[in-house]
């Protein structure tokens, strides 16, 4: 057990967990769709008339109400979980990715009980570095102790 408590980075939470990602993605996504269509470069009739951007303005404004907060508590439970959470080492079992989108398994033993979990993850080149038997530290939720995170991947 390491007594130096890590602190994850806000950025490689979203670059390396899939939630984050896809909540704070999906957000710039839409504003964008509002900005093209609002200018006209996208959603044109052959006519040349426009066919209106506002659509997309209460879509945008619907999911930055609904995705932020999502992304801000899916943060917040990472770094949450990093400063109460138990520090213990672990054995990567399974790395699988499908286009950009992974899981990692691992087990460890935790207070002399076996626990066997995975985590789902972004491909980036620290998920990549990750080899199968390879010894990871983890960062383990006390409520439930089969929920764990790999801490290097997110500080």
């Amino acid at each position: 057990m390491s007594n130096s408590r890590p602190t994850p980075s806000v950025v490689r939470i979203v670059l390396s967990d899939y939630v984050a990602f896809l909540t704070l993605i999906g957000v710039v996504v839409v504003w964008a769709l509002h900005i093209l269509a609002a200018n006209g470069v996208i959603f044109t009739s052959r006519s040349g008339t426009e066919l209106s951007g506002s659509g997309f303005l209460n879509i945008a404004i619907i999911a930055t109400v609904v995705l932020l907060p999502l992304c801000a508590y899916r943060i917040y439970a990472f770094i949450g979980m990093f400063k109460r959470g138990l520090l213990c080492k672990a054995e990567i079992t399974d790395i699988s990715f499908f286009k950009d989108r992974g899981r990692v398994k691992f087990k460890y033993t935790l207070d002399g009980m076996d626990y066997s979990t995975g985590t789902p993850v972004m491909k980036n080149a620290r998920t990549k570095a990750l080899n199968v038997g390879q010894e990871v530290e983890i960062v383990v939720q006390p409520e439930n102790r089969s929920r764990a995170f790999i801490v290097d991947l997110y500080r």
